[in-house]
Parts: C-alpha cells; structure tokens; sequence
C-alpha cells in the first residue's frame, strides 16, 4: 500500500506571466535618416577623416545631433593622438 501524501497541483505549476512590447521608431521612416545612412561612410580612411566626412552629411541633411556626436568623436579622437603622439587612426 502507498503511504505518500498526493501533492497538490500548485506546488508543481506557478502562473508565469510575461509583457511584450512592441517599439517603433518614426527615424526609420523618415528620408533623411535614409539618405544619411547610404552617404555615410564607415571605413576607407582615417577615423577622423571618416567622422568629419559623416558630421558634413549630417550637416548637409540638417541633422544636428548626429552631426555634433561625429564632431565630438573627430576632437576626441584628435585630442587623443595628440596626447599619446599615437597616428595610427
């Protein structure tokens, strides 16, 4: 004869529930944020050369975030070179 106590169902299963978002952007829809990304480019030169090229299609495109972040990165990177007397970017 079994003696074991039956274990009730909960203590097996717990209710699991999850969220799922969707997030959409409007930036991919927009033409300039199109027409950046197919002129900008990302290798072939230096990396100032690259970011100063990229900051002047931003520019051109009047998008000034992008446009700052690449000129940001050009004096960072200039800075960079210039304290450590390193030229291989």
């Amino acid at each position: 004869m079994d003696c074991r106590k039956s274990t009730p169902l909960d203590e097996y299963f717990h209710l699991a529930q999850s969220n799922f978002f969707i997030f959409t952007t409007s930036i991919l829809k927009d033409p300039f944020s199109v027409e950046c990304a197919e002129r900008y480019i990302l290798n072939g030169k230096s990396a100032p050369e690259m970011c100063e090229r990229n900051a002047e299609i931003a520019r051109s495109l009047n998008i000034p975030q992008v446009s700052f972040i690449n000129s940001l990165i050009v004096n960072n990177l200039l800075i960079w070179v210039f304290a450590t007397k390193d030229t291989r970017i």
